[in-house]
C-alpha cells in the first residue's frame, strides 16, 4: 500500500494529467492526435503498460472494430489498422456487443462468456504476456458504441518494463474502481470527438 506522501504525489499527478487533457480538447483540432493523447494518458494515469483505441467500421458492410492506436512500454509492435468481428471471439467484441464495462484481473482464470482466440494470438504474435486488462465502450451522443479504449497489464509503477515471466508476476497489479471511473471518463470524451 501507498504511503500517504506517495498518494499525495499520484493524486496530483492525475489532476494535471486530467488538466492537460481539458486544455487539449480546446486547442487541438486534429482528432487522431487528440485519440492518440487520451491513449497515452490513460497509460500513465493508470500505470498501464499498454494500451489501444479502436474504431468501429463497417467492412464489407460487417461491423469490425479497427485499431486506430496501440501503444505498449516493454515491447515495440505496431497492431494498427487490424481489424476484429464484433463477436465473442474476443474481449473487444464482447464489450462492443454488450456495451458494458469490463474488468478482467487475472487472463488466467476467467470464465466470463467470451473466448480469449485473438488475445492469446496477440500475445502469441509480439511474444508478451496479458496478465489484465480494462476494455471500455466509448458511447456518443445518442449512446451508440462508437468504439473500444483498452489499457492493459496495470503496473506497480510506471517506469518498470516487463521483459521476463518474473517481472509480469511481481509487477502487475489489479485495476481498480478509481482506474475505472478515470479511464470510463476519459473513453466519454473520445466518444465525442
Amino acid at each position: 500500500m501507498f504511503n500517504l506522501e506517495e498518494e499525495n504525489r499520484i493524486l496530483k499527478t492525475r489532476i494535471k494529467t486530467l488538466n492537460k487533457i481539458g486544455l487539449a480538447l480546446s486547442k487541438i483540432d486534429d482528432t487522431n492526435e487528440l485519440l492518440q493523447l487520451i491513449l497515452e494518458e490513460s497509460m500513465n494515469l493508470t500505470f498501464s503498460d499498454g494500451g489501444s483505441i479502436y474504431l468501429k467500421e463497417k467492412i464489407d458492410d460487417v461491423n469490425t472494430m479497427s485499431i486506430k492506436y496501440s501503444a505498449n512500454r516493454s515491447i515495440n509492435f505496431n497492431f494498427k489498422g487490424e481489424t476484429l468481428a464484433i463477436n465473442n471471439n474476443s474481449v473487444t467484441g464482447y464489450v462492443a456487443i454488450n456495451g458494458k464495462t469490463l474488468v478482467i484481473n487475472d487472463f488466467s482464470n476467467t470464465s466470463d462468456g467470451f473466448k480469449l482466440e485473438s488475445m492469446k494470438s496477440y500475445d502469441d504474435k509480439s511474444k508478451y504476456k496479458t496478465q489484465n486488462m480494462m476494455i471500455i465502450p466509448m458511447k456518443n451522443e445518442n449512446k451508440e458504441i462508437v468504439g473500444i479504449l483498452q489499457i492493459l497489464n496495470k503496473k506497480k509503477a510506471a517506469d518498470v518494463i516487463l521483459k521476463s515471466t518474473g517481472d509480469f508476476d511481481e509487477n502487475i497489479v489489479d485495476y481498480d474502481d478509481d482506474d475505472i471511473e478515470m479511464i470510463s471518463s476519459l473513453a466519454s470524451l473520445i466518444a465525442v470527438l
